[in-house]
C-alpha cells in the first residue's frame, strides 16, 4: 500500500463516514412496487460512489484477501436501500476502528500470513451457515494450530511430529506467553477436538467458538 501516516490513514476513514452521514440525512422515503410498505432509499449515484471509494481503502489498507475487504466486495452493485447502504457503512466502521486499534504494524504482520486468515474467514462464514455450523470450532482450531506453529518457528521450537497441545506447553515453558494464555488455548483446543469427534456445538456456541479465536489471535498477531 502507498506509504501514509496512520493519522492520515485515519483521516480517510473519517471523511469517509462523515460523507456516509450526509448520505443516510438525506435518504428519502418511497413506496414499494406492490404499494403497501414504504422503503427508505439513497441516493443510488452518491452511495456507488462512496461504496467504491470506501471499498478501495479497505483494499488499500488490508488487502485483497482480508475478510473486511471480501465483505465489502462481495455486491459491488448500486445501494439503492437504505438498509443496504447501512450495512456496508457498519462494515466500513469495523474496519476503521480495526485499523484504529490495530494500526498499521499489526495488521501488516496479518498480512504476511494470508493462510491464516483465510482460514479464519472460512470458520465465519461456515459458523453463520446454518447446514455447516459444526464444521467451524474444526476450521477455527486450524486457525489456532497454523498460528502456533508460526509462533513456534519465530522462536526457534522443534515443531514436528508435535501436537497442538505439546506445542502450546513449549510456548509457555519458553515464557513466550503466560500460563493464562497457555490455559485459554487448551480450552480452544479441547472445543475444537470435541467437534472433531463428533460431539457437535450450539449455532451459537460455534459461533462464540469462532469469534473468541479470531480475537484471541488477533489481539496475540504480534507474537508472529
Amino acid at each position: 500500500m502507498k506509504q501514509f501516516k496512520e493519522s492520515e490513514i485515519l483521516k480517510q476513514f473519517d471523511d469517509l463516514l462523515l460523507q456516509s452521514k450526509e448520505i443516510i440525512t438525506n435518504a428519502t422515503s418511497t413506496k414499494s412496487h406492490d404499494g403497501k410498505t414504504t422503503i427508505q432509499i439513497v441516493d443510488d449515484a452518491v452511495s456507488f460512489e462512496w461504496h467504491l471509494e470506501a471499498t478501495f481503502l479497505i483494499y488499500e489498507v488490508y488487502g485483497e484477501t482480508h475478510f473486511l475487504y471480501k465483505r465489502m466486495e462481495r455486491d459491488s452493485r448500486r445501494m439503492g436501500s437504505l438498509k443496504s447502504f447501512l450495512h456496508y457503512v457498519s462494515i466500513f466502521k469495523s474496519a476503521r476502528n480495526k485499523f484504529a486499534s490495530d494500526g498499521l504494524s499489526r495488521i501488516r504482520i496479518f498480512l504476511k500470513h494470508e493462510n491464516l486468515d483465510a482460514i479464519l474467514l472460512q470458520a465465519e462464514n461456515m459458523a453463520n451457515d446454518e447446514q455447516n455450523y459444526i464444521v467451524a470450532p474444526v476450521l477455527a482450531g486450524c486457525a489456532l494450530e497454523y498460528f502456533l506453529h508460526e509462533v513456534c518457528k519465530k522462536n526457534s521450537i522443534e515443531i514436528e511430529k508435535r501436537t497442538a497441545s505439546s506445542l502450546n506447553e513449549k510456548l509457555c515453558e519458553k515464557e513466550v506467553y503466560t500460563a493464562i494464555t497457555k490455559g485459554q488455548i487448551l480450552s480452544f483446543l479441547q472445543i475444537r477436538n470435541n467437534a472433531a469427534h463428533g460431539n457437535f456445538p450450539s449455532v451459537i456456541d460455534s459461533r462464540k467458538m469462532v469469534s473468541d479465536v479470531t480475537h484471541f489471535i488477533t489481539n496475540n498477531i504480534n507474537l508472529l
